[in-house]
């Protein structure tokens, strides 16, 4: 009779065990599918994003569409490497892993970095007096305008530059460099590139205290969901 009641148990554990295993798989299956929904929702829309703070300098902020020249040409530039490196597959360059990170997010980081550069740079430079000429206000201008003229169609619906926003970015970028001849020659230093970069480039103490001085602050959040490759080009 003992027997008999366990064979009847046997059964309706099974039966049980079959219950859990499947309640597990549907818990497992609507889990993921919450999951994949979140993430399509929270996947950054650059161009929804542009009138976002990307940073601020002593409690100004400078919008992500400010920033948009900046990644146009980083994007355009870093690609020509990546399509020596693969020409069919240009993104292969892209996600590479170098020196801890990759070189989608280094890139992005460098874009934002001379924005700042030129933000920070072209307001010392008027602070020390320094104007541009009328010749060089006039190519900034047609410089700008071959650009903007220049610009793909993806270029033109994502990043929504207008030519004005252009001749800004061309501007700032201009009195910086200004500043950076001035301060070399203040300093008596080579105008190589190189020494140029290794004084006043965005990994110099240099750049690095006149960031502190402005307090600086990045919308680390923004720029953790920034990686450059795919917003513009490819």
């Amino acid at each position: 009779m003992a027997m008999k009641r366990l064979k009847d148990l046997i059964p309706k554990a099974d039966h049980r065990n079959a219950k859990i295993v499947v309640s597990i798989v549907a818990i497992f299956i609507i889990a993921v599918g919450i999951f994949s929904v979140y993430r399509v929702a929270n996947i950054f829309d650059f161009t929804k994003s542009l009138n976002d703070v990307a940073y601020t300098y002593q409690d100004h902020p400078v919008l992500l569409k400010e920033v948009a020249y900046y990644i146009m040409i980083e994007e355009e530039t870093v690609n020509e490497t990546a399509l020596e490196y693969d020409e069919e597959n240009p993104k292969a360059y892209w996600n590479l892993h170098i020196s801890q990170t990759f070189v989608s997010e280094e890139a992005a980081k460098t874009a934002r970095e001379y924005s700042i550069r030129d933000q920070l740079y072209s307001i010392e430079a008027r602070k020390a007096g320094i104007k541009l000429e009328k010749d060089e206000i006039s190519e900034i201008q047609m410089k700008a305008e071959t650009i903007s003229e220049d610009m793909t169609s993806k270029q033109q619906k994502v990043l929504q530059l207008t030519q004005k926003q252009i001749e800004t970015a061309l501007t700032q970028k201009a009195l910086s460099d200004h500043y950076v001849i001035a301060l070399s020659e203040k300093n008596h230093l080579d105008k190589e590139e190189k020494v140029l970069s290794a004084y006043y480039g965005i990994n110099s103490k240099f750049f690095k205290d006149l960031k502190q001085k402005y307090q600086v602050q990045i919308n680390k959040k923004m720029w953790k969901q920034i990686s450059l490759g795919d917003i513009s080009i490819n």
